[in-house]
């Protein structure tokens, strides 16, 4: 790269407003090593010679970083105005800042037609920050950006006066994801070709808002809608295999078209669909796949054509009305209020028809059915009042579950309330013949789970999935299963069946695009079975499959799917006459959820700290000492899919790893991002002390696992320090005295200088920061000499040392040379007869014949 002028960095203010915009430094370069790879390099102004990395990785100027730099590096620019020269760029560069709100490029001379960016050869990049020109900076044709090579733009803001282009270029540009200083931007003005690719655009420059052409976005590429985002257009479109991440943004719309292969994923994020007749949310965390896996119901909604929910999660708002006018089949679905103690209605108005299976329905205030075709069955009822109407014809509602409440008014004519001799109960243990899928935990690799949440696995991994019959009331000597499940989550499965039932047939199958369905069952396998003519009525599976797990990380279920022709269904046959089978309608069960998770846990804090003298201190920086008292160690984690398991937090010794400590789990709490783990490590004297490693080892229920290591520098050593002054008066007062650390050679370890409040001539002190080679302690009074004493430890590094007796220090340094000498009398003699405290030897609060006297005393003595 060749550079016009030099570049230089303004002031950065904390925080600073500037031109609309708020810079702050909490934006700030990602944490790097110093010793980056080739190609990586991070300007920030707090940087200076004495930082590691310096003039490697780490510089003040983006100047410096250019010219270190190498083809095809990154530089990451911190939070700040930096003015930037006229720049010609000659060879392949990216640019990242910190935000288009925090990184703001400003020119250094005025703007011209040769542009302030110049790509000449190479390619150029620009991330994460903003461009800004100033109404006097801009001569006349100027342009910001030209380009003759390779150039594009991505999260970045403009803030350019009127006369002032954009870009000017020969060739294609991606310049996506930008705010062009307005909700409706003359792209005319601003871009002089038809090669720049600007779409999506910022309406906003907050840069929330994305925008496209005509309001319609037809996505032939993936693409992504992030937190704070909201993409509103009229008409979606998604191609062939085309994903749409909406990571915690917004997307609305009010026409949808989905090829048979593209999703729409959401993650902590909305959905709504904007019609004539209002709005409908759908909120949280799903994947709409041809349809919608998960549902958010805010307002009376009206089921008008043919739908099909498959393993849905239907939410309801409180107070709100579906109302069932064409055909709903719900199978697998769990219909509930989005508020405790709320409740909607549900209510099937005449000519309908409404199915539902394998669903469990709380919250519903009534389930109302009019002269409709309905059949519910193998579904559980908690505290929903079910009313077959008197216009109700032959309903068929039998083989439930009604808890908590849950209760069937039925006032219809020809209600079918049971079937193969039992009817609706009132706990699911008395249901008869029922069919479930249930998973086994026998092949499972180490580290899974499988719980009452589920199964927890990772990509790769193989399970089985068993078909169970219990509870069977006649002999059963056949039984066939439709099986659905997700395509993308698991390969077609392996068959074995158990004993004494044998093959029949098993016939796999994907579903044809266009199904309208809600859910994510793309597959399925349809199995055939019988057992001996004389049938059984053992408890037991009947047979296993064996999956395995993609690569596809999510939540999701296996199914007994509804009849997709006639000759296959989900039944039970009993041929107790050898001649003719009757076939029954079991009670049938999905499988729990399994959740295929292979990202480990994230950790968003790992941290020791331990109160020293009245400050906590972070023990897990290396520079601090961990002494004699608790450490209180903090661990906070989280993990969206599968969960966290309590972590094994592991200390131990480097140099001798038998010798472990042992932290106390104080508390856990639960918060927003996570889950937090307090340890309490009592550090006591027989704690050998060194250098300890800390080992906190995050997993989740699939098995993830993320290690956090930290040390520990323990010094459990301490000395009890007694200290008399050769001279008493009864009186309490304050003096500096310095304690230094000496080897067996008398060479200076480490200096403790501290305040003791003398009391009688005498004070006590208790050092803790204590050299591991100590072996004297010197003590120095500011007003008296020094000495020097043996420190000797018992086993668990405790020691005494006396300065009492013929040890006391000696008084009468007044000018602290260490020495008593006639410049000590010469101080004396200045303050004579005056309180003076600088010349007061005995600290009796008057300077008088008492201290001459001790000087006389200790005349020419000299500290040791």
């Amino acid at each position: 790269m060749k550079h016009s002028v030099w570049i230089r960095k303004a002031a950065l203010l904390l925080p600073l407003i500037w031109a609309g915009w708020t810079v702050s430094a909490e934006a700030s370069l990602p944490e790097c090593d110093c010793a980056a790879p080739a190609g990586c390099y991070y300007v920030d102004g707090s940087y200076t010679p004495s930082s590691e990395g310096w003039g490697v990785s780490r510089f003040s100027s983006v100047e410096d970083a250019v010219l270190a730099m190498v083809d095809g590096g990154t530089i990451h620019v911190a939070s700040g105005i930096f003015t930037i020269p006229p720049m010609e760029v000659e060879q392949d560069i990216e640019v990242v800042g910190a935000g288009a709100s925090f990184t703001v490029f400003q020119p250094l001379e005025p703007v011209t037609s040769n542009g302030w960016w110049r790509v000449q050869g190479g390619g150029l990049t620009l991330r994460d920050c903003m461009l800004s020109v100033a109404s006097n900076q801009c001569e006349a044709a100027a342009v910001a950006i030209k380009s003759v090579g390779m150039f594009g733009m991505h999260q970045c803001a403009l803030s350019l006066p009127a006369g002032c282009r954009a870009i000017s270029t020969e060739q294609s540009v991606e310049a996506d994801h930008n705010h062009w200083g307005g909700p409706l931007p003359e792209f005319g003005l601003l871009i002089d070709t038809n090669q720049v690719f600007f779409e999506p655009w910022f309406e906003d420059s907050a840069l929330t808002k994305l925008a496209f052409s005509d309001g319609i976005a037809d996505l032939r590429s993936s693409f992504a809608v992030s937190g704070g985002e909201t993409l509103g257009v009229n008409t979606l479109i998604l191609d062939e295999g085309i994903t749409l991440d909406v990571q915690g943004g917004s997307l609305r719309m009010a026409e949808l078209a989905m090829a048979a292969s593209a999703s729409i994923v959401v993650t902590g994020g909305e959905v709504v669909f904007q019609t004539s007749e209002g709005e409908t949310t759908v909120a949280g965390s799903f994947t709409l796949y041809d349809s919608m896996g998960s549902m958010f119901i805010e307002n009376d909604t009206e089921f008008s054509g043919d739908t099909l929910a498959l393993v849905s999660h239907i939410v309801v708002s409180d107070g709100v009305t579906l109302r069932v006018s064409g055909s709903l089949i719900l199978d697998g679905c769990a219909v509930d209020c989005a508020t405790e103690g709320g409740s909607f209605d549900f209510v099937v108005a005449d000519g309908a028809d409404f199915k539902m299976s394998r669903t469990q329905m709380s919250g519903c205030g009534n389930l109302a059915v009019s002269n409709a075709v309905m059949e519910i069955q193998s579904c559980v009822f908690l505290d929903t009042p079910v009313d077959i109407t008197a216009q109700a014809i032959g309903v068929r509602f039998f083989h439930n579950v009604m808890m908590d409440g849950a209760v069937l008014v039925d006032s219809g004519a020809g209600t079918v309330t049971e079937v193969d001799e039992w009817g609706n109960v009132a706990d699911i243990s008395t249901v008869k013949n029922m069919f479930s899928l249930d998973m086994s935990d026998e092949n499972l690799p180490a580290g899974r789970t499988l719980d009452g949440e589920g199964l927890f696995i990772q990509p790769g991994d193989n399970f089985d999935l068993l078909l169970n019959l219990s509870g069977l009331n006649v002999p059963v000597s056949g039984c066939e299963a439709l099986l659905g499940y997700n395509g993308s989550f698991f390969t077609n499965g392996i068959l074995e069946l158990v004993a004494p039932w044998e093959f029949n047939i098993a016939e796999s199958w994907s579903f044809e695009a266009g199904d309208p369905l809600f859910g994510e069952i793309d597959s399925g396998v349809g199995l055939g079975m019988s057992a001996p003519r004389e049938g059984t009525v053992a408890d037991g599976a009947v047979a296993h499959v064996t999956m395995q797990a993609q690569a596809k990380e999510g939540d999701t279920v296996f199914y007994f799917r509804p009849q997709i022709n006639e000759l296959w269904d989900t039944r039970l046959a009993s041929d107790t006459n050898g001649i003719s089978g009757t076939y029954l309608v079991p009670f049938t069960m999905n499988s729990e959820a399994v959740t295929v998770d292979g990202t480990p846990p994230s950790v968003h804090g790992f941290d020791g700290f331990q109160d020293q003298y009245g400050v906590s201190m972070d023990v897990f920086d290396p520079l601090i000492q961990t002494l004699q008292g608790s450490v209180l160690i903090t661990l906070e984690a989280s993990d969206a899919l599968s969960g966290l398991v309590d972590p094994n937090l592991v200390i131990q010794q480097r140099t001798d790893p038998e010798i472990q400590l042992s932290p106390t789990l104080l508390a856990t709490s639960n918060w927003v991002v996570g889950t937090l783990w307090i340890w309490a490590l009592p550090v006591t004297p027989t704690v050998p002390s060194g250098i300890y490693d800390v080992f906190a080892v995050v997993a989740d229920r699939s098995g993830n696992t993320v290690t956090n290591a930290a040390t520990l520098d323990i010094r459990t050593a301490e000395i009890e320090v007694n200290i008399d002054l050769q001279v008493t008066t009864g009186n309490s007062f304050e003096e500096p005295v310095s304690l230094t650390f000496l080897d067996v050679n008398f060479q200076e370890l480490l200096v403790d200088e501290r305040s003791l409040v003398f009391t009688d001539g005498q004070a006590a002190a208790l050092l803790q920061d204590i050299p591991l080679e100590t072996a004297f302690l010197r003590a120095k009074g500011a007003t008296s000499l020094s000495r020097v004493q043996p420190v000797s430890f018992d086993a668990n590094m405790q020691g005494l040392v006396d300065f009492s007796g013929e040890a006391a220090l000696l008084c009468g340094d007044l000018n602290g040379d260490n020495a008593i000498n006639i410049s000590d009398y010469g101080i004396v003699s200045y303050y004579w007869l005056s309180s003076e405290p600088f010349a007061d030897v005995n600290h009796d609060g008057a300077v008088n014949i008492t201290d001459y006297g001790i000087i006389q005393f200790n005349w020419l003595q000299q500290g040791e």
